[in-house]
């Protein structure tokens, strides 16, 4: 589906049924990274999934910093007349969006699930060096990102056929969305102390094998949310949904019925 908003065309996959729960995916992929769990999840939640702007299939102009994503997200939500609170998730670049969503959005968010994701601000030199990605993704296309993230982005049980194909598809993201995320993150505010003032219900999901996103930092993030849940995927490297959808799946199903007992 698609929809207009204030900054152009976004597509999104929603199954347009109960309360609705947001999955932001991930840097530099699409919406698409969700469908091996969308089945998969309790019948009685809305599952809406946008692409982000300039990304996947959506036209909508590309954001070079996480608040302009995080604006974005909701003018989505809106322009679909979502207006009551969502759970919100998201993988990696997803879960920075979460925490810049719960400092512009905290009365529209009723929980927080936090996947493969980090708190930190970049470094000066992650910084000059998600710019110069944003400059050789301008020039060449998205085929170096995914050629980097080889060797990193899956566990090593991960079936080779199904990692090839998500290197495919980080290499046809478009150039404009794909350059504005890298320099949305290289900028990216240091959310340490924001999980300090997270008060709904949060669940943090980790692989046990994510060298990008490792558990020891996500054991960081439990700690530093009162009353949030860990759950440690095995077999699964910075992308659970993708590589054990069930397990995943399961993990978000039971926090999601934790939220209506």
């Amino acid at each position: 589906m698609r929809i207009q908003t204030p900054i152009g065309e976004v597509a999104f996959d929603d199954s347009a049924r109960g309360r609705p729960l947001v999955l932001i995916h991930g840097f530099p992929l699409d919406r698409s990274m969700w469908r091996p769990i969308t089945p998969l999840i309790d019948r009685n939640w809305r599952v809406v999934a946008p692409d982000l702007p300039a990304l996947g299939e959506s036209s909508a102009r590309p954001q070079s910093s996480i608040a302009g994503i995080t604006d974005a997200v909701f003018a989505t939500l809106d322009a679909i007349g979502i207006r009551e609170k969502v759970v919100l998730a998201g993988l990696s670049m997803g879960g920075i969006v979460c925490f810049e969503a719960w400092r512009r959005y905290a009365d529209r968010i009723a929980a927080l699930l936090l996947i493969d994701t980090r708190p930190n601000a970049e470094t000066p030199e992650g910084r000059t060096a998600r710019s110069t990605v944003a400059e050789n993704v301008e020039r060449d296309g998205p085929q170096i990102v995914a050629d980097s993230m080889r060797g990193r982005l899956f566990a090593l049980s991960t079936p080779i056929l199904l990692q090839e194909e998500w290197f495919a598809r980080i290499a046809s993201q478009p150039r404009a969305g794909t350059a504005a995320c890298a320099r949305a993150l290289g900028d990216r505010a240091d959310s340490w102390p924001t999980l300090a003032s997270i008060t709904v219900p949060t669940l943090i999901i980790v692989g046990d094998q994510d060298v990008i996103t490792p558990p020891d930092l996500s054991r960081k993030m439990h700690a530093s949310i009162i009353g949030s849940r860990l759950t440690i995927i095995k077999e699964a490297g910075h992308m659970p949904p993708v590589e054990q959808p069930r397990a995943t799946a399961d993990a978000i199903n039971s926090f999601l019925k934790s939220l209506v007992a």
